[in-house]
């Protein structure tokens, strides 16, 4: 990690320590906007990390833009950070301006609805909506007043609305023709990777650190073997599951980024049932209480796994490419050597 990529995780970290708290984390979930958070996110230049300085951003990296998304999901931050992020690299892709405040994206094939389950549609200032026809991608720039939107929510409280809009494509572009439209779906991938990726790594500390102080016949139940051992498989999965998010990251504008990040979706997905599970069975009845905090992280894992494509998909394309490289370079492939 460099020292840019060093100072804007401190200051992310700083700015979810400092207003980023389970209270707010419940407001949110009952459709209250977190507007502290957001604007001390955007002034720092945190929501347009990735976004070069022309278009309107901080002219980081994708890997910067990571790093924060990393932070959301350790903090469970009730922010369209990941959508942001994406809708921000459709645009650079187009050469359009990044405006200010929060992104959101939908995906459609032409004359398709938008559809339900776009993410944060309501709080976004655009919509940036991707649609692929007979080869071409076209992006459209989707304002409050060119489409309906009827609430709706996934299990983690967060916004998945049902968009409509008329037709015709009014303020759109079309990309480049080499654009592969599969990259956005890839990096939305990517991004739930990494939020599930912090998620994780705060539900493992939560259970550590309950476990430390939870007593059961006079000492913690850290001390017990039966513990230890659940506490072990937990964190052996959160730290292979961050790993594979951490080298995804590092891929994407690689040949073979669409592995990379197939791997990470997958991985990151094994372990976020398992862990998520172990999780509530250490803590016990507490875990399930609203009053807890662990339901706020759990309940995005579980709601995050899925979008994008969940493990089954993603599984599959490594089983296509893997079938495509042939038996005998099966190890090399697994290796990479």
């Amino acid at each position: 990690m460099n020292d840019l990529r060093v100072m804007i995780d401190e200051t992310t970290e700083k700015i979810f320590r400092d207003l980023c708290n389970k209270e707010l984390v419940d407001a949110a979930e009952k459709g209250v906007w977190p507007t502290e958070l957001w604007n001390a996110l955007e002034e720092a230049g945190l929501t347009r990390a990735a976004v070069p300085e022309a278009l309107g951003g901080s002219g980081g990296s994708l890997g910067d833009a990571m790093a924060v998304l990393r932070q959301a999901g350790r903090y469970a931050a009730p922010l369209p950070l990941a959508e942001t992020v994406i809708a921000g690299w459709l645009l650079e892709q187009a050469q359009c301006e990044v405006p200010d405040g929060p992104l959101t994206v939908a995906f459609s094939a032409e004359g398709e609805s938008i559809g339900s389950r776009v993410a944060w549609a309501s709080n976004a200032v655009r919509i940036v909506h991707l649609v692929r026809s007979e080869g071409r991608a076209i992006l459209q720039r989707l304002g409050p007043d060119d489409c309906t939107i009827k609430p709706g929510t996934n299990l983690a409280g967060e916004p998945r609305e049902t968009v409509h809009v008329s037709n015709e494509f009014r303020d759109a572009i079309e990309l480049p023709q080499d654009f592969d439209v599969l990259r956005a779906w890839e990096l939305g991938a990517l991004c739930r990777s990494v939020q599930m990726a912090g998620a994780l790594e705060t539900i493992l500390a939560q259970t550590i650190e309950h476990a430390n102080v939870r007593e059961q016949f006079g000492r913690p139940i850290a001390s017990f073997q039966a513990v230890r051992q659940q506490i072990a498989v937990m964190a052996g999965h959160a730290a292979a599951a961050c790993k594979a998010a951490e080298y995804a990251a590092d891929r994407f504008d690689e040949s073979d980024a669409t592995i990379a990040i197939a791997t990470a979706k997958a991985r990151v997905g094994e372990a976020a049932g398992i862990v998520a599970e172990t999780a509530h069975q250490v803590h016990g009845a507490i875990g399930i209480t609203h009053e807890h905090a662990l339901h706020q992280y759990t309940r995005r894992l579980w709601s995050w796994r899925d979008e994008y494509g969940g493990e089954p998909h993603w599984q599959t394309v490594i089983g296509h490419e893997i079938a495509e490289a042939g038996a005998d370079n099966v190890w090399s492939f697994i290796t990479g050597i």
